[in-house]
């Protein structure tokens, strides 16, 4: 029962925080909704082009249907390769365009043209409900359905007897349409903001909003990727540790600790961005300092940022001891450098940095 509270709780997260949230959501459902589009894509194409090749007599309009067929194929290309919103949008809406005026080149051949205009409308209507991720370009595609359908077969339409319940069923599609395309955009939104809440439980420290260990070990892997695989300076390692930590716990209490180490948590990330740093455990922080700006006047800066601070009406300080990363090493190597250089800091009487030149250990 408390797991089932608790994802009712990430479901209950329905906003996105800023518009580069929004922006990635946009990115990402297109993204997951290529394969589905261009699936119901083909299966409009190809029944499509079954109905023309069954036709009999051969009495269609080859140009139009060429014109028409080559345009799905196109657009279908496009819908699969286009990665942004918009050029993925007006592919789908392409699409649409070029299948209904296909359908509309093939029903205009029959016996009683009219006679298909309504179940093909509503068709191609309700049918491309899921494939476009908003409402707008799927307000515009359904428009042009029945504007291409309904050219020349209107009047003819609204000239019978039961013309009352044709417009009742062309609104009636048009709003199951919208409907359903709103649902299934709400669906995809509650997924992905799930998701994007899950994420943060997984990567970030609860305490203090910061990377958690995990998170910042993959930062750090997926940076010596980069530079060292392409020859380029990985910068250094730096590890923060709140200096006396227990003692402020012991005193005044684990409230007040985390009152603490959320400040000092806030005081690493605003000198250390726009560089990854993260709670490694404990006390303990640590940042991925990129080649370019010396790490030992980093260092010092922190040292002073933290000790301005006066978390929770205390004075607090951290010792920093900084390691380079090296390309012979492994990780591990630079952690323990790093790590000697904190508590060399330390000895040395605390709020203040140490860097090791070297993996070795400094003495």
């Amino acid at each position: 029962m408390h797991f089932s509270r608790r994802i009712e709780h990430l479901e209950r997260q329905d906003d996105f925080r800023d518009p580069a949230e929004q922006q990635l959501f946009r990115q990402v459902t297109v993204r997951d909704t290529r394969s589905l589009a261009t699936a119901i894509q083909g299966f409009g194409w190809t029944v499509w082009l079954v109905s023309v090749l069954l036709r009999h007599p051969p009495a269609l309009d080859l140009v139009a249907a060429g014109i028409a067929g080559l345009g799905m194929l196109a657009a279908m290309a496009l819908t699969w390769s286009a990665r942004g919103p918009v050029a993925n949008g007006t592919a789908r809406c392409l699409y649409i365009v070029f299948l209904t005026l296909g359908l509309k080149a093939d029903i205009l051949v029959t016996s009683v043209p009219v006679f298909w205009v309504l179940p093909l409308g509503a068709a191609v209507t309700v049918g491309m409900s899921p494939i476009f991720t908003g409402w707008i370009s799927y307000g515009f595609s359904a428009v042009a359905v029945w504007s291409i359908l309904l050219l020349g077969q209107l009047d003819a339409l609204l000239h019978t007897d039961d013309a009352d319940w044709v417009l009742l069923f062309l609104l009636s599609v048009m709003a199951l349409g919208v409907t359903l395309n709103l649902l299934f955009r709400h669906e995809r939104q509650r997924i992905f903001l799930s998701q994007r809440e899950l994420a943060r439980l997984a990567f970030r420290d609860g305490l203090t909003g910061v990377h958690n260990r995990r998170s910042f070990m993959l930062a750090v892997d997926e940076h010596l990727r980069q530079t060292i695989g392409l020859d380029r300076d990985p910068g250094h390692l730096v590890l923060i540790d709140v200096d006396d930590f227990k003692q402020i716990n012991d005193r005044h209490g684990h409230d007040i600790g985390d009152q603490v180490l959320a400040a000092v948590a806030q005081a690493i990330e605003r000198c250390a961005a726009p560089q990854v740093c993260g709670r490694l455990g404990g006390e303990e922080f640590g940042v991925l300092h990129a080649a370019g700006v010396d790490p030992e006047t980093f260092g010092r800066r922190l040292c002073e940022a933290v000790a301005q601070l006066n978390a929770a009406g205390l004075p607090t300080t951290v010792s920093v001891g900084i390691a380079p990363f090296r390309a012979e090493d492994p990780v591990s190597v630079t952690f323990r450098a790093a790590d000697e250089a904190l508590y060399c800091a330390k000895r040395q009487g605390k709020n203040r940095c140490v860097l090791t030149s070297s993996t070795a250990a400094p003495g």
